[in-house]
């Protein structure tokens, strides 16, 4: 997590800052820092969805819907529901009670096929491409995600 950053539970809902929804493959950020809008496109489909800090209408591809838990701000960082930006992009998200964490991949046709393998080690290691949240202590959300690590180091 970048700079110390972790999730936060607002009402039941995890919220991360829009840095880690950036780092999802296929999706691109950018922030109005003037209208306080998050503006997510996959470049895949060129699916976009706008949240505004404090308010609970975004739109998805144009069309106006309700989020569960205003976007907010947390000590200068952007926070945003997890599981709604996945939904609202069609991308697959999982919650593993037994260890608190949220799975959210939107995985590319290769990392599919990858995934699909007979071969193990391909198999596992597209497996293992899929960022994470995990709430370790009561209401801690911490970021654990392999795949944003490597890619970090990839870019920098």
């Amino acid at each position: 997590m970048a700079n110390g950053q972790n999730p936060i539970v607002i009402k039941s809902v995890t919220l991360v800052p829009i840095r880690t929804v950036s780092l999802i493959p296929n999706l691109k950020v950018d922030w109005d820092n003037k209208i306080k809008t998050v503006t997510v496109t996959d470049s895949e489909t060129k699916s976009k969805l706008k949240l505004t800090v404090g308010s609970n209408s975004t739109y998805v591809n144009d069309k106006k819907v309700s989020v569960g838990v205003n976007p907010t701000v947390k000590e200068g960082a952007v926070y945003v529901p997890f599981r709604f930006i996945g939904e609202a992009l069609n991308a697959k998200v999982l919650w593993n009670p037994n260890t608190k964490t949220v799975v959210i991949y939107k995985p590319s046709q290769t990392l599919l096929q990858r995934f699909a393998s007979n071969k193990l080690e391909e198999s596992r290691n597209a497996a293992i491409q899929l960022p994470r949240i995990s709430r370790k202590r009561q209401n801690q959300p911490t970021f654990n995600s392999q795949i944003i690590h490597e890619k970090m180091k990839a870019t920098h």
